[in-house]
């Protein structure tokens, strides 16, 4: 598994073949065929992303905070940014708060548990507070 912005360029040349993605959804890198989502051939896989971003401590200034955002959220609404985001096959989203809090635990989640089922946890995640999803 690699990151789709570290491997657009080499499917795009024809130097790598994409099997699948595992998101829910296909991705589309130019004119190429859509790449078919793995949740289409293993229906229980749960789809995992990943995100970047921005991280602050909660107990930033408010005024910062707030200024951070706004900035952030300008940046997302871009041209030059969406279009490097499409050049290496990314989306460009906005997600702040208790919702990125929100993936960061589904994410925390589905990897914790991948990692029980296939035996390489001793113990199950929900042992520690973490649901599965």
């Amino acid at each position: 598994m690699q990151l789709s912005q570290e491997v657009a360029d080499m499917i795009r040349s024809g130097k790598l073949r994409a099997i699948a993605v595992m998101n829910a959804t296909p991705l589309k890198i130019g004119d190429l065929p859509p790449i078919p989502p793995a949740t289409d051939f293993a229906k229980n896989m749960p789809p995992q992303t990943s995100n970047f971003g921005l991280f602050i401590p909660k107990d930033i200034p408010a005024d910062a905070a707030a200024a951070i955002s706004s900035a952030f959220a300008k940046a997302t609404q871009s041209k030059s940014l969406k279009d490097m985001a499409d050049s290496k096959a990314c989306q460009v989203v906005n997600i702040q708060g208790k919702d990125a809090d929100a993936v960061l635990e589904r994410v925390a989640s589905i990897h914790g548990w991948i990692l029980y089922d296939a035996g390489e946890l001793k113990a199950p995640p929900d042992k520690f507070g973490v649901p599965r999803f």
